[in-house]
């Protein structure tokens, strides 16, 4: 099943009550689809039930309306990472109890994992592991969700020794909990899972690091893996903040609960800030070592590329040098001359929507320390103001420019790499829901959105999240690809963010209509959420980059 569009792509399919009024009772996605002669028109790793994510093994009901997904896009694609996941996670219940074994974040087209016993004989626990996991798929077992009360799984989990669960339901705030049951043994995921191991065919395990990687299809296409590309400097800062989660025993959302409940949270808030201004005040070092005068900042959306330019710039002048800040977004071409190249349906993002002659002309004037003009873009009109600004640049003088393409080569091709510093910021979060269930960075970033848009721009979280899918397409085509290109990397997350945004976010989440088509997504990030405690923002200082999102900010944007 192939897909171009990672999108959520379905199509809408009610189940009326003649289409299967000789089944019995308890007929599932599965069945239903089956006796109709419909199993094989749409995927089968996951669907919508009256608007929610749902198994396929999930029961109908003679008014429930389903929507299954036509093409493999992000959503199925997640399901059957996840329905991979919970095989480890069975196999280690049932083959493997010697085995420590701890999913910790994504890398490339899949999940990084290690084993935390004393053996360091990985190459052969990752072969162990793979020939089990082929056999379990060759099963084809049945994956039977469960609905469960809170308290009971969290008794159920307890009795198992499996803690790190039981601890993660601790503070939810949801009365009951779907598990996953294969052969006896139940699981909790955090997303909907296929309906049968043999669905899982297509998968790589391979030796990475200090542990594994799980490979599994890309959106797109599952029936084969992408070409691996490996992600050295974004798995060192993933690694960097898992280590220092484990030094101060914030590894996943039960701890963080933990603090705020035991009111730790005011020392957590200044230990984090304090690590971002250690990390902002060192890349300013390094910059002012290798005295380049063009400092490049890119990354995806919401990443608080504004608050860290910012901060960066403060250290630049406390060491005694001048900046100079420039937006790309500046150097758009006038929507004339844009309508002129792409047509009626113009597309920002694109690199040839800048004026790349101007921008390399105006950076070769600055770098020769030159008073020159630089231009604003109005938005309104779709043109740019020239003459906007004077600047006056000297040896002292670093240029700060942020935008999508900023460490895009491209972008620059008459300047010297000489005088290009390249920063590339991501919120890359680091804590997990238990030891097999990672938290995805994209969608804590979805959260800082939603909250920003709906106090600055005034857009509810259903605009928000239908122009999500957009946004991480076009962060694959214009940002991703160039990542390993930067001189540094800076990770914006902040451990509690997610618990103070919390309140806010789920105001916001919580008022998207059931019917609309965003509410999939609004109604998941909710659920996440639900295994949160609020915390307050009052300790967070003014110069935070979370302020850039929930206000209270002491820079101006």
């Amino acid at each position: 099943m192939k897909s171009n569009d990672e999108n959520i792509i379905m199509e809408s399919t009610t189940i009326e009550a003649n289409l299967y009024q000789n089944m019995s009772a308890n007929t599932t996605i599965n069945s239903a689809l089956e006796h109709n002669s419909l199993a094989k028109s749409y995927g089968p790793y996951l669907a919508l039930k009256n608007n929610q994510f749902c198994s396929l093994n999930e029961f109908v009901c003679d008014d429930c309306t389903l929507k299954l997904f036509n093409d493999f896009g992000a959503y199925p694609a997640k399901a059957y990472l996840n329905t991979a996941i919970l095989l480890i996670r069975y196999l280690q219940a049932t083959q493997f109890q010697e085995y420590e074994i701890k999913i910790q974040h994504s890398v490339s087209d899949g999940v990084y994992g290690e084993f935390r016993d004393n053996n360091k004989d990985i190459k052969t626990k990752i072969e162990k592991l793979e020939d089990a996991f082929e056999k379990l798929v060759a099963k084809d077992l049945n994956i039977k969700p469960e609905v469960i009360s809170r308290t009971d799984a969290i008794h159920y989990f307890n009795g198992q020794n499996r803690k790190d669960t039981a601890q993660l339901l601790q503070y939810c705030s949801q009365d009951f909990i779907v598990l996953y049951n294969l052969e006896g043994v139940k699981v909790w995921t955090p997303f909907p899972v296929a309906s049968r191991t043999g669905l899982i065919s297509v998968y790589r395990f391979m030796s990475y690091k200090d542990g594994f990687l799980l490979r599994t299809p890309s959106p797109g296409d599952d029936t084969s893996l992408q070409g691996f590309k490996a992600q050295d400097k974004l798995f060192s800062i993933f690694k960097e903040f898992v280590s220092w989660g484990e030094i101060l025993d914030l590894n996943s959302i039960y701890d963080i609960n933990q603090a705020i409940i035991q009111n730790k949270i005011s020392e957590i808030i200044k230990i984090s800030e304090a690590l971002h201004e250690r990390k902002i005040a060192n890349i300013a070092e390094k910059i002012r070592k290798e005295d380049k005068k063009l400092i490049f900042i890119a990354g995806p959306s919401s990443s608080g590329k504004t608050t860290f330019s910012k901060r960066l710039s403060i250290q630049l002048r406390a060491m005694g040098y001048k900046s100079i800040p420039l937006s790309l977004d500046d150097y758009f071409k006038d929507r004339d001359e844009l309508r002129a190249e792409q047509g009626d349906d113009m597309n920002f993002e694109v690199l040839n929507a800048l004026d790349i002659e101007l921008l390399n002309d105006h950076l070769q004037k600055m770098l020769n320390c030159e008073k020159l003009a630089i231009p604003s873009y109005d938005f309104k009109t779709g043109k740019k103001i020239m003459d906007s600004r004077e600047i006056n640049p000297d040896d002292e003088t670093f240029i700060i420019l942020e935008g999508l393409h900023g460490i895009n080569p491209n972008l620059t091709p008459e300047i010297s790499a000489k005088h290009k510093f390249k920063i590339y910021v991501s919120a890359l979060t680091h804590l997990n829901f238990n030891h097999f269930n990672r938290i995805a960075t994209h969608e804590m970033r979805l959260i800082r959105r939603i909250v920003r848009d709906a106090r600055y721009r005034g857009y509810p979280a259903d605009h928000t999240i239908k122009l999500w899918g957009n946004v991480l397409e076009g962060e694959k085509k214009y940002i991703f690809k160039f990542q390993g290109n930067a001189d540094v990397m800076f990770n914006s997350a902040l451990v509690y963010e997610t618990s103070v945004l919390k309140n806010e976010a789920e105001k916001y989440l919580k008022a998207v209509p059931l019917e609309s088509e965003s509410f999939p997504i609004a109604n998941r990030l909710v659920n996440i959420l639900s295994y949160y405690l609020p915390a307050s923002n009052k300790e967070i200082p003014p110069t935070s980059i979370i302020r850039e999102f929930i206000g209270g900010s002491s820079f101006s944007f």
